[in-house]
């Protein structure tokens, strides 16, 4: 009879690891209108913050598939053509996901088959009925649903709008499981890092490597004007202020004034890119972890372009100024 249960209990918990262990595998297929035959359709990744491609298909006769394995048993990921112009992000589960979209309502996509986007999208019809009050909406719904990964995820998405205090009192309230998601860790690094930092306050120093590797530190500028410009190179308005930054350091360089840029990026060739296309010679750093990245989080950074002007003591004097602003200030300041 011990034998027995010993067996037994040897089956059920080689059962429970088998199930634990078990890879968690998705398909997706999908019905589109509007595409020729042969057109091509992308799979991303944007579980970590950032679109790091997965797979691509052709679309015939309206039709797709993907599939493959995933680490968890959820992942978000998202269906774009290779234009961008189409695109939809959703919740992949570890089942099989229906996709239905029209060319060029891809926003509009139906969905099913992922009970993560039914809740998703429930909570996206709260917001809509009231877009006044969606912070309050939110709130609500974060209290109310503790152990929801969705709320984690809203969470990391508005944190660094909503502060270093009130996401604290928010992220105390997550289950333990929604801690120990990527968009848990994510809010708590936010937490622990973010200095809340304003104008007239030190600025708070940080290391990151720049295109060469060198590690560069914002305490090497002082005792010069400097600007802290946060940027990506996958950012449009970004990308259009640079020539005008070019030309305010061209003209302002010999007289005390320098910049730091920190780089947005998950890609270390499109950063590389950016920086030689766009003719950008001061020093520029990147620790490649997105939006992430550690500059970001001490600073709170969640709109781009960002910047701070620091002056010789290390007291920021100014903040977001625009292109016109920065170069009036520093004709003020740098006569």
């Amino acid at each position: 009879m011990h034998k027995i249960s010993i067996l037994l209990l040897f089956v059920a918990m080689s059962t429970c690891c088998f199930s634990q262990n078990r890879t968690k595998t998705f398909e997706i297929i999908g019905s589109v209108s509007g595409f020729k035959d042969s057109s091509y359709i992308k799979l991303y990744d944007f579980s970590t913050g950032s679109n790091v491609f997965m797979d691509s298909t052709e679309i015939i006769n309206g039709k797709f598939a993907f599939n493959g394995s995933m680490k968890k048993n959820y992942q978000q990921v998202g269906i774009i053509t290779p234009d961008f112009k189409n695109s939809k992000i959703f919740w992949l589960e570890d089942t099989v996901i229906h996709f239905y979209a029209e060319k060029g309502k891809f926003r509009n996509a139906i969905i099913s088959g992922s009970s993560m986007q039914v809740e998703e999208n429930q909570l996206d019809s709260i917001i809509s009925k009231n877009p006044q009050q969606a912070k309050e909406k939110y709130f609500a719904y974060i209290r109310n649903h503790p152990n929801s990964i969705i709320s984690g995820y809203v969470l990391k998405m508005w944190s660094k709008v909503w502060g270093k205090n009130t996401s604290k009192l928010l992220y105390d309230i997550l289950s333990k499981e929604v801690k120990q998601s990527n968009y848990g860790k994510d809010v708590k690094d936010y937490i622990l890092l973010n200095k809340d930092i304003k104008v007239g306050d030190k600025f708070v120093d940080f290391t990151l490597p720049d295109i060469n590797g060198k590690r560069i530190s914002l305490s090497d500028y002082k005792g010069k004007y400097v600007l802290l410009d946060f940027w990506g190179s996958w950012c449009e308005p970004c990308r259009e202020e640079n020539p005008k930054l070019v030309k305010i350091y061209k003209d302002f360089k010999s007289k005390g004034f320098d910049i730091l840029g920190v780089s947005i990026e998950t890609k270390k060739k499109e950063w590389l890119n950016a920086v030689s296309h766009d003719n950008i010679t001061w020093q520029d750093v990147s620790d490649l972890k997105g939006d992430n990245n550690k500059a970001v989080l001490i600073y709170g950074i969640y709109r781009y372009p960002s910047n701070f002007l620091i002056d010789p003591n290390g007291i920021i004097i100014a903040k977001n100024l625009s292109m016109d602003a920065l170069m009036a200030k520093l004709g003020e300041i740098l006569k």
